[in-house]
């Protein structure tokens, strides 16, 4: 699943399928706070974990997306020069329009 390019209502979709796979793992995954009372590492449960991993996510995100850009630009560039070889001179004049299609399972989640 890509938060990036997610839609604003499946972005918590993204954080609880992280959580699911992260606690699913064998051994399992857990989200931990040090408790100075007990002295000791305490789960945070699935609530504060979603808050945490969405918080993290978001932040995350503008450097992320900036990363995608980058690499579109890559592969733009090189594949901009590799077509400008290929193509016949009738096309060289129309660009290629190119999507990323990216796709959410809600199945997994």
């Amino acid at each position: 699943m890509d938060y990036v390019n997610s839609k604003r209502l499946d972005k918590p979709l993204v954080a609880l399928n992280i959580i699911q796979r992260w606690r699913g793992q064998k051994p399992p995954g857990r989200f931990l706070k040090f408790d100075d009372k007990k002295e000791s590492w305490l789960d945070v449960g699935d609530k504060k974990a979603r808050e945490k991993t969405s918080q993290a996510l978001r932040e995350k995100a503008p450097l992320l997306r900036k990363q995608q850009e980058e690499q579109r630009q890559e592969v733009s560039d090189n594949s901009s020069h590799v077509e400008e070889t290929s193509r016949s001179p009738e096309t060289m004049s129309r660009p290629e329009v190119r999507i990323p299609i990216v796709q959410i399972d809600r199945n997994h989640l």
